[in-house]
């Protein structure tokens, strides 16, 4: 499984990263977004390279609790 917490990032950073997780296996990525005000980051936004890559994505930002955002992933508190 690949797991990524990313921030300061670009279309062309998540591009990159979405090219790491090897078939077959798992990819979750969490996006921390100062400006998000949704859980999940939109198909056409800057994380859509991941998730059309196959990567389960959520997105934390200022009011979206990073543990709500990790329970979406799978993650345990």
């Amino acid at each position: 499984m690949s797991v990524a917490i990313v921030f300061a990032y670009d279309r062309a950073d998540l591009a990159k990263l979405a090219q790491v997780r090897a078939s077959g296996h798992e990819g979750r990525a969490l996006v921390l977004d100062p400006h998000s005000q949704a859980l999940r980051p939109s198909e056409d936004g800057p994380a859509a390279p991941l998730l059309h890559s196959g990567w389960k994505v959520a997105t934390a930002g200022p009011d979206i609790p990073l543990s709500r955002s990790w329970s979406l992933l799978g993650g345990k508190r």
